[in-house]
């Protein structure tokens, strides 16, 4: 039986590409990496057929961050859009963790927002869990 609590965190997700699988053998978490050079297979397909593997569920966090910024009071947004324009971040993933973890930190939205992150991390586990038909526990 798989925990909620265990593999939530995993689901962080910042590209496409598949970097976490499910072993539905020993119920353990591996890194795409690992699955190719330790059991020998050539590619994610081949992870694939190998019917052993389930690639992990993915949050797109970088979507999650903008979802959550719309739930802040309107003046801060429009802080963080300008923040976000003027300082010229590669990334807004860069740019909001800065915000949260120096700007927002006297109005505890950092606090929140992690909160915030792990709430639907865990959803996006019970759901993955649910359509892949493996057990779980949320505690």
């Amino acid at each position: 039986m798989v925990k909620i609590s265990d593999i939530w965190y995993y689901g962080k997700s910042y590209s496409e590409k598949v970097i976490w699988w499910f072993c539905k053998i020993d119920e353990k978490i591996y890194q795409t990496e690992e699955i190719l050079y330790k059991f020998n297979f050539t590619d994610e397909y081949s992870i694939i057929q190998s019917n052993c593997y389930i690639p992990l569920f993915k949050t797109d966090i970088v979507s999650l961050e903008k979802e959550y910024m719309q739930t802040l009071p309107y003046n801060i947004q429009k802080s963080f859009d300008k923040n976000f324009k003027t300082n010229s971040f590669d990334s807004y993933d860069l740019a909001f963790k800065e915000f949260i973890d120096t700007y927002s930190y006297d109005f505890n939205y950092s606090y929140n927002w992690y909160e915030f992150e792990e709430k639907r991390l865990k959803n996006d586990a019970i759901i993955w869990c649910k359509q892949n038909s493996i057990n779980y526990k949320n505690e």
